[in-house]
């Protein structure tokens, strides 16, 4: 029992052993972390900002590229029914000068001078309309050839911009947009154009754009259907 008692005293007598935690070394080690943890979230921040400006440009072409595309079907679908017409008119032609020559076949010697002089109309008549019908054959095998290329991007394009262009009727073109508004992404915006006379209107806007009439001005004059495509859809981007 004395042995231990003077253990103990001998004990107390030591001095406490000087525990050193590298704090200094913590520190550093935690404020080097903490610098390449800033980098990371800054080049991270510089990256996503660069691919949304990337998406953003892709996603401008593509609408141009759309609107592009389906202006040219609808002019050459205008030019194929403007020719049809002409050919009718031409057969028109043809009969009325028919019916004349019959009469003036029933008159007497006189007429036959107008005769040879119809019968050389009709066939000037007949020369112009095979020409026009050829010309109508290759714009028709042009046309189908360029929807069948055109109609896989249009339909591509439609999808991806939420863009559809609707014949109303032979004259009027509807161009619906949705995914303008980011609270109503199905939410419509949309205009009709009516092309059955040299000046375009605008019958339908929904909603209305405050920039519509210098819009309208603009593409009566400069006759870029795209462009003012393209303007509009940005002005219910504004209106949204």
């Amino acid at each position: 029992m004395l042995g231990q008692t003077n253990l103990v005293a001998s004990n107390s007598d030591l001095p406490l052993p000087n525990l050193n935690f590298a704090a200094d070394g913590l520190r550093a080690s935690l404020q080097s972390f903490l610098r390449q943890f800033d980098t990371f979230v800054k080049n991270g921040k510089e990256e996503v900002i660069s691919k949304r400006k990337e998406w953003q440009k892709n996603l401008a072409e593509l609408n141009e590229t759309s609107s592009k595309l389906k202006s040219e079907t609808e002019y050459y679908q205008s030019e194929e029914a403007n020719l049809s017409r002409t050919l009718d008119k031409e057969k028109r032609r043809i009969a009325e000068l028919k019916s004349e020559i019959l009469n003036l076949q029933n008159g007497n010697k006189e007429s036959k001078d107008k005769e040879e002089k119809i019968l050389q109309q009709i066939s000037l008549v007949r020369e112009e309309i095979r020409k026009k019908r050829e010309e109508r054959a290759l714009q028709v095998k042009a046309l189908k050839s360029q929807q069948v290329l055109n109609e896989p991007e249009l339909n591509f394009y439609e999808d991806k911009l939420a863009l559809n262009i609707i014949g109303d009727e032979e004259d009027r073109i509807t161009f619906l947009f949705t995914n303008i508004d980011a609270k109503l992404p199905a939410r419509e915006f949309k205009f009709t154009v009516d092309v059955s006379q040299r000046t375009y209107k605008v019958p339908v806007c929904q909603p209305m754009v405050p920039q519509l009439g210098s819009l309208l001005q603009s593409l009566n004059e400069s006759r870029d259907f795209y462009s003012f495509v393209k303007k509009m859809r940005q002005e219910f981007v504004k209106s949204s």
